[in-house]
């Protein structure tokens, strides 16, 4: 069969045709989307500047004695930017240096004084400042020599004895009746001083006449240093602490403890002492409450803590300190110690006071916080009023 060379070239059109028709069939099925995105961030930032500090006013003494009261003033501050619940609590140390045996001036000559309580010239110096001399190395002194405040202690060995007038008794016509003593002094040994305890007898005076006599150097005693003992408040048996309606002992007052927290004037801390049997060797120190304490916390005996009865908003300080002095009580028996140091701890608590829809500040977490304390009949939940006032149950 012939085939025709125009029919070959037709049909070479026609596939061609066909193909192209096929592809825009392809071509027409496909779609193609264009599509876009954008993303905008806006962030809004807080840092929780959560600080809660105890602020106060305190200047350690350099010698604590019986009767000296000390400023501190102890509060809670709020530094950061939360809101927040606090409370405070006291733990009390005592470290007592205790005494050895003593050792008799009389027999100091012939002596070892290591453990003996050594002090320094300007310790004897102070001793012997503004009195007397009334008992000079091994011998009464009959002149009245009188001691300068620039007067240099003696360096010779041997037992010094100074006296100094004590005003005790003025009439109503404002002229004194009698006059007592006080006695203080030093005994040197090999250039080193040490200090020394004066019986109330120790020294004699002649009749009639306020001349000395004779000091008996077998009541002059020099303290020796005994061991250190550490006692922990919390261990029941050494250190105990009760509320006191007074600071002091009260002779009138049979017994001025009270467990009510709104009637305490402070705390007393008694160290029993080593020696049981007697209280010769008892230290005693108070803890005085601010005045507006009973108004500005709530004690819970549970677990020994002063909630503040407010919020303590941020920048702001408690409207009162919680304790302001420590005295060191003078029913406090010198000849009780060499050394005494008292440690009070002041230890602080807070928590994140959280403001609800209602405007009240809550915090569901503070169950286990309060340890024990009902807020407004609801335990963990703090409800203040306009001042912000919280309600905590004893």
């Amino acid at each position: 069969m012939k085939i025709n060379a125009k029919s070959k070239k037709n049909d070479k059109k026609l596939l061609v045709g066909s193909a192209a028709v096929a592809a825009m069939v392809v071509a027409g099925a496909t779609f193609a989307w264009f599509t876009s995105q954008d993303e905008v961030t806006n962030r809004l930032s807080a840092e929780a500047d959560y600080k809660v500090s105890i602020t106060e006013s305190f200047t350690p003494p350099e010698d604590w004695t019986p009767g000296q009261e000390i400023n501190k003033d102890v509060s809670a501050v709020n530094t950061g930017n939360i809101d927040s619940l606090v409370n405070l609590t006291f733990g009390h140390s005592f470290t007592v240096t205790g005494k050895g045996t003593p050792i008799t001036a009389s027999a100091a000559a012939t002596a070892g004084l290591d453990n003996a309580v050594e002090i320094t010239a300007d310790e004897a110096k102070a001793a012997q400042a503004g009195g007397y001399i009334i008992y000079n190395k091994d011998a009464v002194v009959t002149e009245n020599n009188a001691m300068e405040a620039s007067s240099a202690p003696f360096t010779d060995n041997g037992l010094y004895l100074f006296r100094r007038e004590i005003k005790k008794t003025v009439g109503d016509d404002n002229k004194l009746t009698s006059v007592g003593y006080e006695y203080s002094g030093y005994y040197v040994k090999g250039g080193k001083y040490y200090r020394v305890e004066i019986a109330d007898d120790a020294v004699a005076l002649k009749t009639d006449s306020p001349e000395v006599d004779t000091v008996d150097t077998t009541k002059v005693n020099i303290p020796t240093v005994g061991d250190a003992y550490v006692y922990t408040y919390g261990d029941g048996t050494e250190v105990t602490w009760t509320f006191v309606k007074e600071l002091e002992a009260d002779t009138t007052t049979v017994d001025n403890k009270t467990t009510d927290f709104a009637q305490a004037k402070g705390i007393r801390i008694t160290y029993a002492g080593k020696d049981a049997t007697t209280t010769d060797d008892d230290i005693v120190v108070y803890v005085a409450f601010d005045k507006d304490a009973q108004t500005n916390y709530t004690y819970n005996a549970t677990n020994k803590k002063y909630y503040y009865n407010y919020v303590l908003p941020a920048g702001t300080e408690t409207k009162s300190p919680l304790i302001t002095s420590v005295t060191l009580g003078s029913e406090t028996k010198e000849n009780a110690y060499i050394k005494l140091d008292y440690d009070l701890d002041v230890i602080l608590d807070s928590i994140q006071a959280s403001v609800n829809e209602a405007k009240s500040y809550t915090n569901e977490t503070a169950e286990s916080w309060l340890a024990g304390s009902t807020v407004n009949g609801q335990q963990g939940t703090a409800i203040s009023d306009t001042n912000g006032k919280v309600t905590w149950a004893e």
